[in-house]
């Protein structure tokens, strides 16, 4: 089950895209004998009263739900309603609730069982436990509230799966279902799991390999067979297939091993599948000749968009973060990836955290600014205070208000306090965030797979004068941000701009953003297989 994002910001952001962990843990259930259905609230455009009744009549013994702290609310909505109407065992998996599984399970007796970490064995394991009567509370990696002893129980952690080509290819019936319906939706795919850099705001060095660190890759050929199999739902041409690893490519010798075994099966096979994937400005050195070689044969297979991990524009910021990179590297890393044609549409930034201050901020605008990410969206982004972050054990936070509470954390300082608070006012109160950061990644998505496709020369004109047009949209955003910083710093008591003035700010950018939606979504999708963000 993969519940409703119960966030407006998120709803409006992201396209459909599959729940992957859900479509390996159902391929896996499948291929040990268990019959499994995979709702997708929001994919099959249902609320949680429709899944419930169809959990109900269709007599599901074992409710598996995927959940991070934006689908917790629709979950536990939906495991309450579930259990009024029935005995079903209810399990909870994912990040969220593998490292804040006591406070969970001690709020929500809905809730019978967290499996913690890497799931799709656990979830087997549990299945047929409560299938054959064994006892389900011995499981290795589960978590459950103890009624006899009133406080929450945690088995020790499962040992993460020595090989992934014992998993057979996700299951992916939501996926298949929207392509039935003509409704586009983001595939993804895992090539490796784990992740070697600590940073602070992130959890997925502990998560992805059950608290072990461990890193582990699948083989080339099994990947690729499963990218092969997927080759059906990229026949319109208009998506990226999604690489859900960590970090992509790294330095390491295991890892460039991995990557050219990977561009040697994809070249043998001449598979045409665009992909995108997450990288670090670290994962090349663009000094070296034979990087660069690496780079232009990774986009020859296919990779031709990179979300690449910036987090900020500030040296003191990105320290905190414990990145390990400074923003010189991540200038120098942007531009050589856009160079050589594989930059992202979209990169990671988090530009608040509790001690930032405004020189901090604007160091980190006038980065974004260069780099062409220079949206209300990006400027407006906090560090959110996910279950198992370093970051969180050093941050002076109050109790958190709900399980998903992941902002329970004033700023130190008040003028930055009150950046935030206009910021997120404008965030909350109009569609322009959305709106700009939804638009300017697909139009860019759709570029990068044009140019896969057709080729860079056949798309250098339309591309250059899409960049043209999200540039002077940005110019403005930056003059905006930056007149806000000015007033702070002459007078850090400041209340925030006039109503009027704000608003004069919002109407122009989406008069603007309407303008290059006209102009550029009918010309890279001219079949009308994607619908316009705003009607």
């Amino acid at each position: 089950m993969n519940p409703q994002t119960d966030n407006d910001d998120m709803r409006e952001m992201y396209v459909y895209h599959e729940n992957l962990a859900l479509g390996l843990a159902a391929a896996l259930l499948r291929h040990n004998g268990h019959d499994v259905s995979i709702i997708d609230l929001r994919a099959d455009r249902k609320n949680e009263r429709e899944a419930s009744r169809e959990i109900t009549e269709s007599e599901f013994g074992l409710i598996g739900v995927s959940v991070n702290y934006a689908t917790l609310p629709s979950a536990l909505k939906l495991a309450q309603l579930v259990k009024m109407s029935g005995p079903a065992t209810i399990v909870f998996g994912g990040e969220h609730a593998t490292y804040l599984d006591e406070k969970l399970l001690g709020e929500y007796r809905c809730v019978d069982f967290v499996i913690r970490g890497e799931g799709e064995d656990g979830l087997v394991d549990l299945a047929g436990a409560i299938e054959s009567g064994d006892d389900p509370y011995a499981l290795r990696g589960v978590s459950y509230f103890a009624e006899d002893q009133q406080r929450v129980v945690r088995n020790p952690n499962r040992t993460p799966m020595p090989s992934l080509d014992v998993l057979p290819f996700a299951a992916r019936d939501v996926a298949q279902r929207c392509r039935d319906r003509g409704v586009p939706i983001e595939i993804g795919i895992l090539g490796q799991r784990g992740c070697p850099f600590p940073c602070s705001f992130c959890n997925a060095n502990r998560f992805l390999g059950n608290d072990t660190m461990s890193l582990r890759y699948r083989s080339p050929k099994n990947l690729v067979d499963e990218m092969e199999s997927l080759l059906p739902f990229f026949a319109e041409r208009n998506l990226l297939l999604r690489f859900y690893d960590a970090t992509f490519v790294t330095r390491s010798l295991n890892s460039r091993s991995w990557i050219l075994g990977l561009c040697a099966e994809l070249e043998e096979r001449q598979l045409r599948i665009p992909f995108d994937v997450f990288v670090r400005a670290d994962s090349f050195d663009f000094d070296n000749p034979g990087d660069l070689a690496l780079i232009r044969r990774l986009r020859g297979v296919g990779m031709v968009s990179t979300y690449l991990g910036l987090e900020a524009g500030d040296d003191e910021t990105l320290d905190i973060y414990n990145k390990k990179v400074h923003t010189n590297a991540s200038l120098r890393a942007f531009t050589e990836l856009r160079k050589l044609g594989v930059w992202g549409s979209t990169n990671g930034v988090i530009t608040f955290h509790q001690q930032v201050t405004l020189p901090q901020i604007r160091n980190t605008l006038r980065f974004l600014r260069q780099v062409g990410l220079c949206t209300v969206w990006n400027l407006t982004s906090r560090v959110e205070t996910l279950p198992g972050i370093r970051l969180g054990d050093e941050m002076s936070v109050k109790p958190r208000r709900s399980v998903w509470d992941v902002a329970n954390y004033d700023l130190d300082d008040p003028a930055a306090t009150t950046l935030l608070r206009i910021l997120t006012d404008l965030n909350t109160n109009y569609l322009l965030p959305r709106f700009e950061d939804h638009l300017t990644r697909r139009l860019r998505d759709l570029v990068r797979i044009k140019c896969f496709y057709d080729g860079p020369a056949a798309w250098a004109t339309t591309e250059a004068q899409l960049e043209a047009g999200i540039s002077r949209i940005q110019q403005q955003t930056y003059a905006f941000m930056d007149g806000l910083l000015t007033r702070l710093d002459a007078d850090p008591r400041w209340a925030g701009p006039a109503h009027g003035e704000l608003l004069s700010f919002v109407d122009g950018q989406m008069r603007a953003l309407g303008a290059l939606q006209a102009t550029f979504l009918t010309t890279l999708a001219p079949n009308g297989t994607l619908e316009p963000v705003l009607a």
